[in-house]
């Protein structure tokens, strides 16, 4: 199997070298590390890691933060990993706005990080549970980051607005399909339309779109019929 390269970005060196550690005999590598942006950009232009996993220590309130962030998205096609322990809106929604691939809390085994990361470089985005379920608790019924227009005005049909549900409860297409007893290519092609007619570029903002403009995650589903 192909190592994948990560990019480790932490304040903490005892946090880099125990993940440099970790990652010996697992399918990834730990090809450069720092404890911030500013000292890993200037190098990235000197390496061949542009496809590159950056784990990196989120800040949702540092300006100077997110700007590195766009900078290193505009060096190649790097899979940003946000570690965060901060369970707010800020940072959530600053990490998936800036193309975060995956949000991970500081306690994740390392079964799971590396699970994680496969699931990314199949082109995944993840969404750990304990997460989904602060984002339902937190915006449900609220009228933040809400652009005006509501759910039953998009356009979306049933089918679309059952499979809208679904991802606000953060389920996988597999599941979904089951659900709906619908076949996982019909998921996909009606997630496709749901994400042109809202507006996002991937299910995670779907979710959250959705959380913010009135879609409950406890409904009854009823199946639908193809």
């Amino acid at each position: 199997m192909t190592e994948s390269n990560i990019i480790l970005i932490n304040r903490s060196r005892l946090f880099r070298e125990g993940m440099r550690s970790l990652f010996e005999g697992a399918p990834f590598s730990v090809v450069l590390e720092g404890a911030n942006l500013s000292s890993v950009l200037p190098k990235l232009g000197e390496m061949n890691t542009h496809d590159a996993f950056i784990l990196v220590e989120w800040f949702a309130d540092d300006d100077d933060f997110l700007d590195g962030i766009h900078k290193l998205k505009a060096m190649g096609d790097y899979r940003i990993v946000a570690l965060t322990d901060q369970l707010d809106p800020r940072t959530l929604i600053s990490a998936l706005q800036a193309g975060a691939r995956a949000l991970v809390l500081p306690d994740i085994s390392l079964d799971a990080l590396n699970l994680s990361l496969e699931l990314v470089k199949a082109g995944e985005v993840v969404f750990p549970t304990e997460l989904a379920d602060f984002l339902v608790t937190t915006f449900k019924g609220s009228n933040r980051f809400v652009d005006g227009t509501a759910a039953d005005q998009a356009g979306l049909s049933e089918k679309e607005l059952q499979i809208l549900q679904c991802l606000v409860q953060g389920q996988p297409n597999k599941v979904i399909a089951h659900r709906l007893s619908l076949p996982e290519a019909t998921v996909k092609f009606h997630l496709k339309n749901l994400l042109r007619k809202v507006k996002v570029s991937n299910r995670t903002e779907a979710a959250i779109w959705g959380l913010t403009h009135g879609v409950c995650s406890d409904a009854p589903l009823e199946p639908s019929t193809h």
